[in-house]
């Protein structure tokens, strides 16, 4: 049995070994020769690509949830943004895909650069993020006619794939006709919701290329991709147009207006008094469920059907998309990893968020970071107090 991912002990740990990995990290990237780097821009203003800007840009601004202390919030905010660039389309001829993130490189003199601005997350940019020794990689196939990459970092991810993949589908449909597509590079599809998205989207499975090593190079006679929108975890309305659009969202009888989303079978994220937390959310009228278990369809019809959604910071909230405006989310978050990603999502698609916080011990002040692996020790007396003033 996994030791508890909480209390001092394991934040000293945890914490030691997150700073040193960031100092190590730091020092190799000294080491290290730049990643060369040009922008969209520059390669449509060389006459290298074509670039179509498909989305303007716009302010963003989050607002402190009632239930954030001072250190709370600061940490809540950790990479927040102000702006969210133009969303645009790049077609490119003669074009390389490096790895199964999908970075997109082109010939430049004899050497290769990677384009900068298609990934646009703030504190995790494509110089840092690409691997080096991909610039020097001979290409394992050479792909004729047109490709379509809707690759991007850390897939197969229910959230990423979700928000951030899946629209750049109807970004490209705007200026391409996806007939006329000859392979589209995608995730592993071992994932079902991948597979299953696929099928929504209507592209053909004979046209599927499935891009799982991380040193796969890939040679393309024509690249077409799209940015990656929902920068730094803000989600513009197209995005949740283009995710809602090809589901059923008509509110069903048959299913629950209160749902809790479990978490029983994981290794991080655990509710470490997870029967006192089942006792009181069924009190309260919640049906249990565990979302990874239903398919994409199904999630999106729960989802599209609940008054009142409660659960604790994990993939199964990406489903809060499928919420009609109005709807309640009470989201339980462990006091080491406070992330806005569902304050954010709930903000785009008019839900009503309220935050419970953990009460377990947490790091202070510089030493504090966004802990993944963090358990989470829930405060029933304020969960069964939110819930009280959520139902009444």
């Amino acid at each position: 049995m996994r030791s508890v991912n909480a209390g001092w002990d394991y934040l000293v740990r945890r914490g030691a070994d997150h700073h040193g990995r960031r100092v190590r990290k730091a020092l190799a990237h000294v080491r290290r020769a730049p990643v060369p780097l040009v922008g969209s821009l520059d390669l449509a203003a060389a006459g290298r690509a074509a670039r179509v800007e498909v989305q303007p840009g716009q302010d963003v601004r989050m607002e402190r949830p009632a239930a954030l202390s001072p250190a709370d919030w600061r940490a809540f905010r950790h990479r927040d943004v102000s702006t969210l660039p133009p969303q645009f389309v790049l077609d490119v001829p003669d074009a390389l895909v490096l790895g199964r993130n999908g970075w997109v490189a082109v010939e430049d003199g004899g050497a290769r650069r990677v384009v900068s601005d298609l990934w646009q997350e703030v504190g995790l940019e494509t110089g840092d993020m690409v691997q080096p020794g991909l610039l020097a990689t001979r290409p394992d196939e050479r792909l004729p006619g047109t490709t379509v990459s809707l690759l991007l970092p850390w897939m197969p991810n229910y959230y990423h794939w979700t928000l951030q993949s899946v629209p750049r589908f109807d970004m490209v449909a705007g200026v391409l006709d996806p007939a006329s597509v000859d392979q589209w590079l995608v995730p592993p599809q071992s994932s079902p919701f991948v597979r299953e998205w696929l099928d929504l989207l209507g592209i053909p499975q004979d046209r599927r290329v499935e891009v799982e090593p991380s040193g796969r190079v890939l040679s393309l006679e024509r690249l077409v991709v799209a940015s990656v929108p929902a920068r730094n975890r803000y989600v513009p309305p197209h995005v949740l147009d283009s995710v809602r659009a090809r589901l059923d969202l008509r509110r069903r009888d048959d299913l629950p207006r209160r749902i809790f989303l479990d978490r029983p079978a994981t290794d991080k994220r655990r509710l470490l008094n997870r029967d006192r937390v089942l006792t009181a959310v069924r009190s309260g009228g919640f049906e249990v469920v565990e979302a990874g278990a239903l398919s994409v369809a199904d999630q999106a019809a729960l989802f599209a059907s609940a008054d009142v959604v409660a659960g604790v910071l994990g993939a199964g909230l990406t489903n809060l998309v499928y919420c009609y405006p109005g709807t309640t989310v009470v989201e339980i978050l462990p006091r080491n990893l406070m992330f806005p990603a569902y304050y954010k999502l709930c903000a785009a698609a008019g839900l009503d968020h309220r935050l419970v916080t953990g009460r377990e011990p947490r790091l202070i002040g510089p030493l504090r970071f966004p802990d993944t692996e963090a358990d989470v020790l829930v405060d029933v007396a304020t969960l069964e107090q939110t819930l009280q003033d959520v139902l009444t």
